[in-house]
């Protein structure tokens, strides 16, 4: 791989980090706008969960960049999939959640 073909990879990488950071703080503001104060754990969450998802699209791109429709480019996927994304994985923990709790697991308060 040359230097060039290396240094355009890391600005692409880069772009999509700060797409995915740019979507994790749209959906924070959100967040706040409807429930009011968000805790820090809440937020760190909230992005890094937008910055993964983010990430993960920026390297599945090309295998499905033919099934997309045309002018889907790669940073339309990767904010698209980092705002999806930190709710994909706020919906699979609460389903989770509800399908292995148990009344005995959780401690007296």
């Amino acid at each position: 791989m040359t230097p060039e073909q290396q240094q355009s990879i890391v600005l692409q990488l880069t772009g999509a980090i700060l797409i995915s950071v740019l979507s994790g703080a749209i959906s924070l503001g959100r967040r706040i706008l409807r429930y009011g104060r968000v805790p820090v754990l809440g937020m760190l969450t909230e992005m890094t969960a937008a910055i993964l998802a983010g990430y993960l699209a920026w390297d599945a791109y090309p295998g499905f960049q033919e099934s997309l429709p045309h002018g889907v480019t790669r940073a339309i996927f990767v904010s698209a999939c980092a705002y999806m994304g930190g709710r994909l994985f706020q919906h699979v923990e609460t389903l989770f959640e509800s399908r292995t709790y148990k009344p005995e697991d959780k401690a007296p308060k």
